[in-house]
């Protein structure tokens, strides 16, 4: 008896329970014989041609329901209130239909543009809907509510991926000032990647070439597709120091290897992947002595000979040296020769040059009038093919040149010629002198 007792308990429980479910969404309770059914299933554009993927704007779901009976409906009103990972557009709480009669067997749709949240993963999420309803009876209307469930499916992934990476020139040697990395980024995933952005960020001693030239905004990029991207920078020169003659020491740019990070970027995603840059060691050349004849503002045909020595890491392959138009030094041309035969005299070959081998240059010159005494620079270019890629590499040296007045005492030749020219010129300078005094002596008369 008191078994039978408590089975009456919880059954008076549970039916005051449904009661005050149904008094909470405004229905009144329908006859379990007569519980219709429902079942929905939801699809991304028309057909399912569309696939969902986590971070989709205005995507275009459409949810079909199929009523299964047993009796016929009246007042139908069907509610799509999203969760996540779905959220709808334009603000709205939530997608409603109405429908006067809804007969066994018949079906509807609710169709909509929802966001899906960035932070979704690919997979199956569950959403619901609520059916409310009205039964004819043979007193009153009865009215009642369904939740239906169904699943929503996110199964597209856009998968941003570097491909590959490389620098231009393919290799960097120590002394360059810029460089280019190109990089190759591919979608692997099965949707289109949108608001795609690429940078790099390069850390000391390298930057940026100039503002911007940082980051790439790609915008959308098809699922499989893949686009090649530039990034310039700009190589600080890191140098280390180097004694050469007289106990002097030059500073020299010396190989390093530096990381930059390149991010890849979109609605769904965001991905770093480290990038080596390695700056290999190169020849590199100081001017190590000079020797010039007596060059006066205005002389011609004089020479300067320069001795260079690499001071770099590296041997240097077919040295040429090549004397740079200046205002002040030009290459000496005799009046006799051909000018053009004689402005290629501005070429100085010397051959292969070792790590720590020296090797001499002359050149003739002439040099400009209206110029004040002082130290001026020689230009010479300097251009050798860097092992192992035998890439042309290029370096500006600075040749300090002594240049004196074009007549003064400390310029006259020196030996016997100077002392006799010194006599000559004080003769000169006794007679000018005399003469000076008896035309005083004559205006006194």
């Amino acid at each position: 008896m008191k078994a039978v007792t408590g089975v009456l308990l919880i059954v008076a429980l549970i039916a005051a329970s449904y009661m005050q479910f149904v008094a909470a969404i405004g229905v009144q309770p329908v006859a379990v014989a007569s519980q219709p059914y429902f079942l929905a299933y939801a699809q991304w554009g028309i057909n399912g041609s569309m696939l969902a993927y986590p971070g989709g704007v205005s995507l275009p779901l459409i949810i079909k329901v199929t009523y299964e009976g047993p009796v016929e409906l009246y007042g139908v009103n069907a509610t799509f209130y999203p969760e996540y990972p779905l959220s709808f557009i334009s603000g709205e709480k939530s997608e409603q239909l109405l429908i006067p009669a809804l007969e066994p067997g018949s079906t509807f749709e609710l169709a909509g543009f929802f966001d899906v949240s960035a932070n979704a993963h690919d997979g199956l999420y569950e959403q619901r809907l609520l059916v409310s309803y009205e039964i004819e009876s043979s007193s009153q209307p009865l009215e009642g509510a369904e939740w239906v469930n169904f699943t929503v499916p996110i199964l597209g992934l856009s998968m941003l991926r570097l491909q590959a990476f490389e620098t231009y020139p393919s290799v960097i040697y120590a002394g360059e000032r810029a460089g280019e990395l190109r990089v190759y980024v591919v979608n692997s995933g099965n949707v289109t990647a949108s608001g795609v952005l690429v940078s790099a960020h390069f850390s000391y001693p390298l930057s940026p070439l100039y503002e911007g030239s940082d980051r790439v905004y790609v915008g959308y990029l098809p699922a499989g597709r893949s686009v090649n991207l530039t990034f310039p920078f700009a190589l600080a020169n890191i140098t280390q120091y180097v004694s050469i003659s007289s106990g002097r020491s030059v500073a020299v740019p010396r190989p390093i290897v530096v990381n930059a990070t390149v991010t890849l970027a979109s609605t769904s995603e965001s991905r770093n992947f480290s990038v080596p840059i390695t700056v290999m060691p190169s020849a590199y050349f100081a001017v190590s002595g000079t020797e010039q004849s007596s060059i006066s503002v205005g002389s011609s045909d004089d020479y300067v000979e320069i001795r260079i020595t690499n001071v770099g890491s590296s041997s240097a392959k077919y040295v040429t040296l090549t004397m740079l138009m200046n205002p002040v030094f030009t290459p000496y041309a005799p009046s006799s020769e051909n000018p053009i035969i004689s402005v290629e005299s501005i070429n100085y070959t010397l051959g292969d040059v070792e790590y720590g081998s020296s090797a001499n240059a002359t050149f003739v010159i002439d040099t400009a009038s209206g110029i004040k005494p002082g130290t001026y620079y020689l230009p010479i270019l300097v251009t050798w093919y860097q092992e192992p890629t035998m890439q042309v590499m290029h370096q500006e040296l600075l040749v300090p040149v002594s240049v004196k007045a074009a007549f003064s005492i400390s310029s006259m030749p020196s030996g016997e010629e100077s002392t006799l020219l010194t006599y000559a010129l004080a003769a000169i300078i006794i007679v000018i002198l005399i003469i000076l005094v008896i035309i005083g002596i004559r205006r006194k008369r």
